[in-house]
């Protein structure tokens, strides 16, 4: 059921553009079953795609992302209180909260860094015109 809830969401998510209910997204999204209560979550992949283009590198989220700044701010409050002197975040993170959660890995593809590359080129260009532009205002 939830599999089915998560399609039912992705392709819902698809209509929005084609609706002009928004223009372009990308991202986390989540929806609520009203029959069963059941909340399903579902990440964009796109998004993160673009991300190992522009970083260059291998891009990992896990399935609980989406809870913002809030829950990270939780996770820090909670590594704060349990905090030992044996036990350094970055392994608090991947020993206590995260061993059990699925996670997505997408290699940057070669042609996408390759545009992303050839975009910053371009766009370092315009600075010029930019410095020109306030000099002449």
């Amino acid at each position: 059921m939830l599999e089915t809830l998560k399609e039912k969401l992705a392709l819902l998510h698809l209509e929005l553009p084609k609706n002009d209910l928004v223009r372009w997204t990308v991202g986390y999204i989540s929806a609520r079953d009203s029959e069963t209560g059941v909340v399903a979550n579902f990440m964009r992949t796109h998004l993160l795609s673009v991300l190992a283009a522009v970083v260059n590198v291998p891009v990992s989220v896990m399935s609980t992302a989406g809870g913002g700044g809030a829950w990270g701010m939780a996770l820090l409050a909670a590594y704060m209180l349990q905090s030992r002197e044996d036990l350094p975040l970055e392994a608090y993170l991947s020993q206590e909260v995260f061993l059990s959660e699925e996670a997505i890995t997408l290699q940057p593809d070669p042609a996408d860094v390759a545009g992303f590359s050839a975009f910053m080129e371009r766009y370092k260009k315009g600075f010029k015109i930019e410095r020109i532009a306030v000099e002449v205002l």
